[in-house]
């Protein structure tokens, strides 16, 4: 929680829309505000859905089938609306249990192309890394609370060996050269 994980969200929709491209954008797990759709519509997405659009008020204790099948219905919505990219935000802790339980099933990891983890910390970020890579994810880069100081982007890409970009960076499309070789199905996850 509060790494940073909507406001990277809201920077890979504003760089891709800088691209020209159109962008959907699900937030699939987490509490019932609104707040963070608006804001994902606001940074120029096209669409933005969350779980309450799916009929959940909250995942909490939701079961991993319920929220793959939950995922399918967000992603099946978004796409009717024809974008070039879907962001996903994924909410709190990779050892949060619904969280945990979506980046262990290969039927929802294989549906995403690519990964961002947001991290508050460079420990945080190294954890994290290493967590996703025992379940076979590897992230494209690192983002959120941690890319805000010169010395947490750089102790970052020391422990992950990863690129530590920040919000304005990946608004101004630094990610996109990496995103566009992804271009075959349009599903960007924000880690957790």
């Amino acid at each position: 929680m509060d790494a940073g994980k909507t406001h990277t969200a809201l920077s890979l929709i504003m760089g891709l829309r800088q691209q020209g491209l159109r962008v959907a954008a699900i937030k699939l797990t987490g509490t019932a505000t609104g707040k963070d759709t608006w804001n994902m519509l606001d940074a120029g997405a096209c669409v933005a859905l969350d779980f309450v659009d799916g009929g959940f008020p909250s995942t909490y204790l939701c079961s991993g089938d319920e929220l793959l099948g939950l995922h399918h219905l967000l992603l099946a919505h978004a796409s009717s609306h024809k974008p070039d990219y879907v962001v996903v935000e994924i909410a709190d802790g990779l050892l949060q249990n619904e969280t945990a339980a979506l980046l262990q099933n290969r039927r929802f990891t294989r549906s995403i192309d690519a990964w961002v983890f947001a991290a508050g910390d460079p420990l945080g970020a190294a954890g994290g890394v290493r967590v996703m890579r025992e379940w076979g994810i590897e992230p494209l880069a690192i983002s959120g609370i941690v890319s805000m100081s010169a010395l947490g982007i750089r102790e970052t890409q020391l422990a992950t060996e990863l690129p530590c970009l920040t919000a304005q960076g990946l608004q101004y499309g630094e990610l996109n050269p990496q995103l566009l070789g992804v271009k075959s199905a349009s599903a960007i996850s924000i880690g957790a």
